[in-house]
């Protein structure tokens, strides 16, 4: 492979011998293969979600911009969480986000891949997430996402 990137930057620069070349070379190639890469639109996201001082486990974390993608995530057995959009762990969009917080449903293919809501399927009883939280509407919960930081939020269900 090495090889290869030196055939390529030898090539991009014409000249194997004049060092400014190949660091300029050797910059274009790093930014070319992710050095610098990442969307200034997106901040990344995690918390915690609790219920009376309680984690909350197995619950669908889901923040809503308005007209953008929506970013979602599960929380583990201590109720953190970390927000999805486009790629694993990259975040929420930018700006005002709606908060809702519902119960995860096993089964196949049940957990929303990056960008997408979690199903529509009946969802079961949970004491420790309230029904306000489970729709946009009524959860009362807005955050603000901030770009190119690490967002970090609590969010306490307990009445």
């Amino acid at each position: 492979m090495s090889g290869r990137i030196s055939t390529a930057i030898a090539t991009i620069v014409g000249h194997r011998g004049n060092a400014r070349l190949w660091v300029a070379g050797i910059a274009v190639v790093a930014l070319a293969a992710g050095g610098g890469c990442g969307r200034s639109d997106m901040g990344r996201v995690s918390g915690v979600v609790t219920y009376r001082g309680k984690p909350v486990p197995d619950a669908v974390v889901t923040f809503r911009p308005q007209d953008r993608p929506i970013a979602a995530g599960r929380t583990d057995a201590a109720g953190r969480f970390t927000l999805n959009t486009y790629s694993k762990g990259d975040g929420a969009v930018r700006g005002q986000n709606r908060v809702t917080i519902e119960p995860w449903i096993p089964g196949p293919d049940t957990f929303p891949e990056p960008g997408q809501p979690p199903p529509p399927w009946l969802e079961p009883k949970r004491d420790d997430i309230p029904e306000k939280f489970r729709q946009e509407d009524t959860s009362g919960l807005t955050v603000e996402v901030v770009p190119r930081k690490q967002n970090e939020f609590s969010f306490e269900l307990g009445e």
